[in-house]
C-alpha cells in the first residue's frame, strides 16, 4: 500500500501544494503531497499533534474527502497553544472543513486519556525537541495499532545535526526498537508505518453524533472572538515593527 515514492491519486493531489501554500505553516511540497495521499488512503480517523494554523489539516481532510469510498472523515487535532487551536478552526471553517474537525487544547498524553479513538493515520508535528518527540512516540506506540502510517515533520531539518531539534534521533530510535518501519522521507518528513509491536487496542469507530457532541463542548464562539483579537494585535505589532525598521533605516 505504501511506497517511498508518493502515488498521485488525482489532479487535486498534484496541485494541492499550490492550493494551500498561502495558509500559514511550514511545509515542503513532499510533506503536503504525502499528507494528501495519507488522507486519501487512510483518512478515516486523522490524528495530528501540533496543528499551528490548519494547513496540514486542510490537506489531510481534502485528501480524505476526495476518496469516493469515504464520506465522513474525522479529524482530531492537538495543540498546546490556545491561539493555535482557534487559528486552526478558523482556517478550517474558511475551507468549509470545520464540520469534520475537533481540536483539543492540551498535549497528546492528556488526549489519549479523554478520547478512545483508533487513529488510521498520524501527523506528528508538535514539540521538536528530543524529549518532546520521544514522549509523543512513547504514547503513540501504546495507542496505535499495527500498519498505521505516521508522518514525522522536520526529520531532515539540518537543525537535527546541531541538537536544536531532536526529531531525527527520536524517530531513528523508535524505528531501531521495532515500533515502526521507515518507508522513506518526503519533503522534510520521515514516513513511517507502525509494526505489530505496537500495543494499541482496536476500538469501535465514533459515530458522527458522538463526534458532534464532543465538539459541542468546545467554546468555539468565544474562541473565535479571542482569535480575531489576537490576530488584530499581531497585525498591529507587525505594522509597528515595520515603522520602526523604516525609521531606523532612514536615520
Amino acid at each position: 500500500m505504501w511506497d517511498s515514492e508518493i502515488e498521485f491519486v488525482n489532479d487535486e493531489h498534484r496541485e494541492i501544494y499550490g492550493q494551500t501554500k498561502n495558509i500559514p505553516g511550514w511545509q515542503a511540497p513532499g510533506d503536503t503531497e504525502r499528507l494528501y495521499e495519507m488522507g486519501y488512503k487512510s483518512g478515516d480517523v486523522i490524528l495530528e499533534i501540533g496543528t499551528y494554523a490548519g494547513k496540514s489539516a486542510t490537506v489531510e481532510l481534502k485528501g480524505a474527502l476526495a476518496n469516493p469510498e469515504r464520506t465522513a472523515p474525522l479529524y482530531f487535532g492537538i495543540d498546546i497553544n490556545p491561539v493555535g487551536v482557534v487559528r486552526t478552526l478558523v482556517n478550517l471553517e474558511e475551507q468549509d472543513l470545520f464540520q469534520h474537525a475537533l481540536v483539543f487544547h492540551h498535549d497528546l498524553e492528556q488526549f489519549v486519556t479523554e478520547f478512545d479513538i483508533q487513529p488510521t493515520m498520524v501527523f506528528l508535528d508538535g514539540d521538536h525537541r528530543y524529549d518532546g518527540v520521544k514522549k509523543d512516540l512513547e504514547v503513540l506506540k501504546r495507542f496505535l495499532v499495527p500498519d498505521v502510517p505516521v508522518l514525522c515533520h522536520d526529520y531532515t531539518n539540518t537543525q537535527n545535526s546541531t541538537g536544536q531539534l531532536g526529531v531525527r534521533r527520536a524517530v531513528d530510535e523508535f524505528v531501531a526498537d521495532g515500533w515502526a518501519r521507515l518507508v522513506g522521507t518526503n519533503g522534510c518528513s520521515a514516513f513511517l508505518v507502525t509494526t505489530d509491536k505496537c500495543t494499541g487496542q482496536h476500538r469501535p469507530a465514533w459515530t458522527q453524533e458522538r463526534f458532534e457532541a464532543r465538539k459541542a463542548e468546545l467554546t468555539w464562539p468565544c474562541s473565535k472572538q479571542l482569535y480575531h483579537r489576537v490576530v488584530h494585535r499581531e497585525n498591529e505589532n507587525k505594522k509597528l515593527k515595520e515603522q520602526l525598521e523604516h525609521q531606523s533605516a532612514a536615520a
